[in-house]
């Protein structure tokens, strides 16, 4: 009597073949790309800045803790230059398997609008994974200054138009932007001083040599605490707990005021999806630890955590109000 039982085994697993190769194929990826489960192998992540600071730290977090989560070594790279650009494009060229990923900030879209030589186009280029965390902006001024709220710094621009300035990191930084937003809104005009970095700007505004300066909220509340700065609103669409008397931008009077430094994970465009959904399911329990939200926190960050698919409408709209700001306001950098 024959044996039929090896035979049907052999009929299962060819049948299962199959099947999976029409999943390979809806999903428009060739058969190798999934003959291992992802990850099979290290994964890198590039952070276009150079080591050291706060995003430097956060980036080595996150690597320590995916690490546990994917189960496979992940390498924290740095290649900086050309304002992020070197280390954005080195992703966007590399293989479409999510073994090499972009952890990058707020200058994405700021630099994509307002630098010509910025050659990103986030839609066709990068895959959103998920916004990590996000950095509250403070806009203050000293305690001298006569305004004390934005609707009265808004006033007293329109009536001594020349006696106000502000300081920031250079142009096309996050500070740079929330000023240039604000004085669209407002119809207002203020001189913009740059300086080498943020610390230099508070340095001046507190000397008296400049009136205004916006920075994230946790490396100006003691300054404020103190007496030394005057915070006028944060920039965020909610106050910050770490100075819960100060308004938001919004609770001024400007309806949808909300401008946050961001930091994020993206993948090169063509990541297949599964691979994006779940580092994106990755990242966002990473952000919910406790523990990772409390070192978040200590590096002056608010831990935020998105899928994949509110990381992308966000930077849409991001992307969309910065181009519409650059045109209208002739912001352009060389």
């Amino acid at each position: 009597m024959i044996n039929h039982t090896p035979i049907r085994r052999l009929q299962r697993r060819a049948f299962s073949v199959l099947l999976a190769c029409a999943a390979v194929a809806g999903l428009g990826v060739s058969a190798p790309a999934l003959a291992q489960p992802y990850p099979s192998k290290p994964v890198t992540v590039v952070v276009p800045y150079p080591p050291g600071g706060a995003s430097d730290a956060l980036a080595r977090l996150l690597a320590d803790q995916l690490k546990d989560t994917l189960g496979q070594p992940v390498l924290v790279v740095n290649r900086p230059g050309a304002g992020s650009l070197i280390g954005t494009q080195s992703v966007i060229r590399a293989p479409k398997d999510g073994y090499t990923l972009l952890f990058t900030g707020s200058a994405l879209t700021i630099q994509a609008a307002v630098n010509k030589k910025f050659d990103v186009n986030l839609e066709r280029d990068l895959a959103p994974v998920s916004e990590m965390v996000r950095s509250t902006f403070l806009i203050a001024t000293q305690t001298a200054r006569p305004f004390k709220t934005v609707p009265e710094l808004v006033k007293f621009a329109r009536e001594r138009p020349k006696d106000l300035s502000f300081g920031t990191n250079g142009a096309g930084t996050t500070s740079f932007m929330i000023f240039e937003y604000l004085k669209s809104l407002t119809n207002i005009e203020m001189l913009h001083v740059p300086y080498k970095g943020s610390a230099e700007a508070v340095a001046a505004v507190m000397a008296g040599d400049i009136q205004l300066v916006a920075d994230p909220v946790y490396t100006l509340h003691k300054q404020v605490e103190a007496g030394n700065l005057r915070g006028l609103a944060v920039t965020g669409n909610k106050r910050s707990a770490l100075l819960p008397n100060v308004p938001t931008v919004e609770e001024a009077g400007f309806p949808d005021f909300n401008i946050t430094a961001w930091i994020g994970l993206l993948a090169p465009a063509g990541t297949p999806k599964p691979i994006v959904d779940r580092l994106g399911e990755a990242v966002i329990a990473i952000m919910k630890d406790p523990e990772v939200a409390k070192r978040s926190s200590a590096l002056g960050f608010d831990p935020s955590g998105t899928t994949p698919d509110e990381f992308n409408r966000k930077l849409r709209t991001e992307q969309a109000m910065w181009t519409k700001l650059a045109r209208e306001r002739n912001l352009q950098i060389d």
